[in-house]
């Protein structure tokens, strides 16, 4: 299933690569400079003529997620900053574990999911993101996602940071090694 998952991630990031070619930038007003910046630069990644933004929120380290659909009604995870560089760009279209993420936790050893850690909604989150991976592999932030889940950022052994969007409900969305930027859209850079 990592392996899976991994290559999902790596073909939406080369898709991001793709599109970006083709991208020129646009500009939409949030009333923050830097998530100004980090909207217009996940816009331009897309190259899509029209989109609508579903929301914006810091990410945790030092960025913002922007949520964007497409004129096809699929939503989008965007994750840049205020230098206009995108680093990931998922589609985010069903659960991950296909509505199995209960029966995972069970056979991790969680014999509810109430009691997978300490009972709230972000701990099990948590505790689903790091579900995958056979390594041990720590969580450096975990944040509201601005419509009603979490986000969160891990780092394994080769210290590869890795984002995982994921509800209380223990449903994975997306998860995606960020290994560095996968976009850079020149002239986002405030003045």
């Amino acid at each position: 299933m990592f392996k899976t998952l991994k290559t999902f991630a790596l073909a939406a990031a080369a898709s991001a690569v793709l599109l970006a070619g083709q991208a020129q930038a646009q500009t939409f007003t949030t009333g923050f400079d830097d998530a100004d910046i980090a909207v217009s630069t996940c816009w331009a990644a897309t190259g899509f003529a029209s989109i609508d933004i579903e929301g914006v929120v810091h990410d945790g380290v030092g960025g913002f997620v922007v949520w964007i659909s497409d004129t096809d009604e699929t939503l989008y995870l965007c994750n840049a900053d205020a230098t206009g560089t995108v680093y990931a760009f998922d589609p985010v279209s069903h659960d991950m574990f296909n509505g199995k993420g209960q029966d995972a936790l069970g056979e991790a050893g969680f014999t509810e999911i109430s009691t997978a850690v300490s009972e709230t909604p972000q701990a099990v989150a948590n505790t689903i993101c790091t579900l995958p991976f056979d390594e041990t592999i720590e969580i450096v932030a975990s944040v509201p996602d601005g419509l009603g889940d979490y986000l969160i950022w891990m780092v394994d052994g080769d210290e590869t940071y890795w984002m995982c969007n994921a509800s209380g409900e223990a449903q994975v969305y997306t998860l995606t090694p960020i290994d560095g930027a996968v976009v850079t859209i020149e002239g986002m850079q405030q003045a």
